[in-house]
């Protein structure tokens, strides 16, 4: 029998039927007997008990006595075997060498650095030039208050409007490519600011009004503050771009120790801003070397082509970064 059963194609009761030897016509198949027909066919009892034509079926003891083996047989088990699930795959701690020699990580925060530095560079000599008599507007403390005050109005007011709408028309890479270029190139008009202020001041004076001391002009105040308020709302725009794109350049659990990296480095070069701005703006004033007419022009055209080489630096080395690879984050 267990050779005639190795050799069938199909379970089937037909074969249990041949395999029996009582003369019974009302023969039940029983459970044991197709557990052990599924043992002798090297499957699983379950798989037997589904396969099996029940074509010859036809009795209602016959039927009952199936039903019950299938459904002894098919219930989930769950004392028999335990799944094992592997432990989620971990990367090495992230340390501040290992960071800085991604290459992708390492121009992220390259271009971010550089940046951090134009702008603090920017934002110490526009104060600087306003008191100036040599190179610049030569005007009081409380008027460059008053630039600086309208520039935060227009920047508060725009900022939103301006950045979300950028960002989710051209995307997080085009617009942090865009943002040096439409930030730096502004800065160039500033110098523009003395002559617009002694024409007004001409003006004042030809009609006796009187200044109190100050000789800025609002169209002055308003041109300056705008020009400013421009190069702070696209400065921001690469600053929430950066910070986003250089998050995605790591794995997440790395992400704090690159979050420090890039805070201490941002940090370092800001205290350099400052200290290169108000050096270039002293040697333009007091040198010698550079006459006092051209002196801001040399002061800002130099800030504005550090802006415009951060510009192209991005545009040029900033890709998207798709790893889907745990080990190659």
């Amino acid at each position: 029998c267990s050779s005639q059963v190795k050799q069938s194609d199909k379970v089937s009761y037909d074969a249990i039927e041949t395999c029996d030897t009582s003369s019974d016509n009302d023969q039940e198949v029983e459970e044991d007997e197709v557990l052990k027909l599924a043992k002798v066919r090297n499957i699983d009892s379950c798989s037997a008990l589904h396969s099996m034509d029940t074509s010859s079926i036809s009795s209602p003891s016959q039927s009952k006595k199936f039903s019950t083996a299938k459904n002894n047989e098919c219930q989930p088990n769950t004392t028999k075997t335990t799944t094992t699930t592997q432990p989620p795959a971990t990367l090495p701690p992230a340390t501040l060498s290992s960071l800085w020699h991604r290459k992708n990580t390492r121009q992220h925060l390259l271009t971010y650095f550089f940046f951090s530095f134009f702008t603090a560079g920017v934002d110490e000599a526009f104060p600087l030039f306003c008191i100036s008599k040599d190179i610049g507007l030569g005007i009081a403390e409380i008027s460059i208050g008053k630039i600086l005050s309208l520039s935060g109005i227009l920047f508060a007011l725009l900022n939103y409007i301006v950045s979300s709408t950028i960002i989710s028309k051209c995307g997080l890479y085009k617009s942090l490519h865009m943002a040096p270029f439409l930030s730096s190139p502004i800065i160039f008009l500033v110098p523009l600011s003395i002559l617009i202020n002694q024409y007004y001041d001409s003006y004042n004076n030809d009609n006796n009004n009187l200044t109190n001391g100050d000789n800025l002009s609002w169209p002055t105040a308003i041109y300056l503050s705008f020009i400013m308020s421009w190069n702070r709302i696209f400065a921001m725009v690469f600053y929430a771009g950066i910070t986003i794109a250089t998050n995605r350049t790591v794995h997440v659990s790395h992400r704090a120790t690159m979050n420090g990296l890039s805070m201490m480095g941002g940090s370092i070069f800001k205290a350099m801003g400052p200290t290169f701005a108000g050096f270039l703006v002293a040697f333009s004033a007091s040198s010698g070397v550079i006459d006092s007419d051209v002196g801001s022009v040399v002061v800002f055209g130099l800030l504005g082509l550090i802006g415009l080489s951060i510009g192209f630096f991005s545009l040029l080395y900033l890709r998207e970064e798709e790893v889907e690879d745990l080990e190659e984050r």
